[in-house]
């Protein structure tokens, strides 16, 4: 939820959206350092979530936290900014603070996948008197970024020594993105058989409930939102329906209307429209279907982006909806055609007399070192030999004009001998 106007705002908007649980930011995301919380606000944010009954409560890390990286200055600042937003969250009774793993910069992914425990175990030993938990996010696996994986998971959880504060975060867009196969019941089976088997349930303490607007496989984190993107309804169906998962928040993180003033409080347009039947219209909250089985379209409203809304169970989906398999082949990136200076585009009328056809010239001053011309490709070297003509001949010092004079003497001296004698 967006704490537009104050942390107390982002409750607020919750219970406008009915939400049983909540993800904000505890500060600016984009930013190393946030404000700092008055005590008033976080008294008043404490007594709305006691009030309003919304349990747990998580904030996500800041997206600039990098753990796993070698560089030492970025390395540092990356520990101080989770340790501020641990902090945060400690002063705020959360439950814990969402973090992806980070990418590595140098080396191989065991060598990432230490660093970031170290840094676990630093910001942790730190903090030996508080509950705050550090919620690891499983990724997409873009680039280098670590935590796609449940080994890659399960190896940090295991260089901790099995920490208690460090639990994990599933969404199912980066499941998918990763190489998961949630959409079908048996992949569904062995994807969460695979997690117990390797991490175990009791360290999931938090869903993402996301579409993915990528295949499976792509490796590529873009959210959908429900029923609108590859994973379609049938996982969600699952997801809210399976007895392991009863007691976990399943929070949403998917696309705002654009335009709309951040510090409003009031139901985003979005969250009334349909999902799965590509109508829109306004359900009033409440789950209406048609008799026929294969049109079955739940009407659901949802909160957007950092909310949630978990009492979603025994719903009925439409289970026609496929989820491809295969990740597309990409389509070719043409390649950016070369911006142009716009000074460069500026043509002197008394010059541009004198110069061939679809050719430009820049007006710069004689002490600068770019470049005086920049021809069409049509034109070639031609252009240039045009312009420095138009301007009397390139300016050179005495010496290399001397220098200029001893060559084509030499080359002269060449061509006459070798000539041939009459």
């Amino acid at each position: 939820m967006s704490v537009a106007g104050g942390l107390p705002r982002a409750v607020e908007r919750a219970v406008a959206h009915r939400c049983e649980a909540l993800q904000i930011f505890a500060k600016n995301a984009s930013q190393w350092r946030g404000r700092t919380l008055p005590a008033d606000e976080i008294r008043e944010f404490r007594a709305k979530v006691a009030a309003a009954g919304i349990h747990p409560v998580v904030s996500h890390g800041s997206y600039l936290i990098n753990l796993a990286t070698a560089l030492p200055a970025l390395r540092r600042m990356s520990i101080e900014a989770m340790g501020d937003e641990i902090d945060r969250a400690e002063a705020l009774g959360l439950l814990g603070v969402v973090l992806h793993p980070g990418c590595y910069t140098a080396g191989n992914e065991a060598d990432g996948l230490a660093l970031v425990a170290a840094a676990l175990l630093e910001l942790l030993r730190a903090r030996r008197r508080g509950k705050t938990m550090i919620l690891l996010e499983q990724t997409a696996g873009q680039g280098t970024a670590l935590g796609a994986t449940f080994e890659q998971l399960a190896s940090i959880i295991a260089k901790t020594n099995g920490h208690r504060r460090i639990g994990v975060c599933l969404d199912t867009c980066h499941l998918l993105a990763a190489g998961y196969e949630i959409c079908s019941p048996g992949g569904y089976a062995a994807t969460f058989e695979q997690f117990e088997r390797l991490i175990g349930f009791d360290r999931l303490k938090v869903f993402h409930l996301n579409d993915s607007k990528r295949p499976l496989g792509s490796r590529v984190d873009r959210h959908e939102h429900i029923g609108d993107g590859c994973l379609g309804l049938e996982p969600f169906r699952r997801l809210v329906n399976d007895r392991r998962f009863r007691d976990l928040p399943m929070l949403l993180e998917t696309p705002k209307t654009e335009g709309r003033a951040k510090g409003i409080i009031a139901v985003d347009p979005l969250d009334e429209r349909p999902r799965g039947s590509g109508r829109s219209g306004r359900s009033g909250g409440s789950i209406t279907s048609d008799e026929s089985p294969r049109s079955k379209a739940t009407h659901l409203i949802y909160p957007t982006r950092l909310a949630c809304q978990t009492h979603l169970t025994r719903l009925t989906y439409p289970t026609h909806l496929a989820c491809p398999t295969r990740l597309a082949r990409p389509a070719p990136r043409r390649r950016p055609r070369p911006r142009i200076a716009r000074s460069a585009r500026r043509v002197s009328r008394r010059r541009a007399t004198s110069l061939p056809c679809g050719t430009y010239a820049r007006e710069t001053s004689r002490r600068s070192s770019s470049i005086r011309s920049r021809p069409a490709a049509a034109a070639g070297r031609g252009a240039i030999r045009a312009l420095r003509r138009a301007r009397g001949g390139r300016r050179r010092s005495p010496r290399a004009r001397e220098s200029a004079r001893a060559r084509r003497a030499a080359r002269s001296r060449c061509r006459s001998a070798r000539a041939p004698r009459a």
